[in-house]
């Protein structure tokens, strides 16, 4: 159970990069 935990916790940050890293891409072409 806690493994199945920080697995979800790691994708959820990895995810959360991932959509950082692309909106930032996305403001750069809009600049």
């Amino acid at each position: 159970m806690m493994s199945h935990q920080a697995d979800f916790i790691t994708q959820s940050s990895c995810l959360h990069h991932v959509t950082t890293s692309v909106l930032q891409f996305w403001l750069l072409q809009l600049a």
